[in-house]
């Protein structure tokens, strides 16, 4: 989903161009915090739990175009998570496309879709496949210090997960970050917290699944085309 920094951006390059004309908004950053995985299972007769924390980190890219008062925006997101005694090592690949509208108050709405993938590297999927829709909202931003604002947004997830087996699963995700940038500034930083949960009958036995990203981030807005 768009950042509010880069929705900003577009707004303000948009005020100061003619009507009609598209304002191109780019962005990359870093990202670096905890992963957490909760897993329980139970076939009837036994049952299973595994619990763990382990760090994570990653990259985070896109590119909005906005155009009057709509935009439309890609995603590109790579995270890994380095494995430990309780948690696999694996990487997880997200491409995002949405499309969206500036709303009155500073308010904004979007609906887009997502394809995710989990395993050993770019867009592997020894783990799973993941795709469906989502949709977000920003909010006002507000100011908390001279020239520092903080913007916050929230989005809901409703995926599906594809295994190798064929075996498929809902996946219901929630997400919410905040960012602090200074007025006019291209840089930002902030917080990001995403949890993503399935419970599903796998392979003959009832699985909880949950897991729970939590990152500090980094991002570097850039004016693209209409800049």
């Amino acid at each position: 989903m768009m950042n509010r920094v880069a929705m900003g951006l577009a707004i303000t390059v948009f005020a100061g161009a003619a009507s009609g004309q598209m304002a191109g908004i780019g962005r990359v950053g870093v990202l670096g915090g905890l992963y957490s995985l909760d897993v329980k299972a139970s076939d009837g007769a036994s049952s299973f739990s595994s619990d763990g924390t382990d760090f994570s980190y990653g990259l985070l890219s896109g590119y909005t175009v906005a155009w009057e008062s709509f935009f439309a925006d890609a995603a590109f997101e790579y995270q890994t998570v380095p494995g430990n005694d309780d948690i696999n090592e694996f990487d997880r690949t997200d491409v995002l496309f949405s499309l969206g509208a500036f709303l009155p108050r500073d308010f904004t709405a979007s609906a887009g879709y997502r394809f995710g993938w989990q395993g050993d590297g770019f867009f592997d999927d020894e783990i799973w496949t993941e795709t469906g829709p989502f949709v977000g909202l920003g909010f006002p931003s507000f100011v908390v210090a001279t020239d520092w604002t903080v913007s916050t947004s929230v989005a809901v997830n409703f995926t599906e997960l594809e295994f190798p087996n064929n075996q498929t699963a809902d996946f219901f995700g929630l997400s919410g970050r905040a960012a602090v940038s200074r007025k006019g500034s291209p840089h930002s930083f902030g917080v990001r917290v995403q949890q993503f949960t399935y419970d599903e009958r796998i392979e003959g036995a009832d699985v909880d699944y949950e897991e729970l990203y939590a990152h500090l981030f980094y991002q570097f807005s850039f004016l693209g085309m209409g800049g």
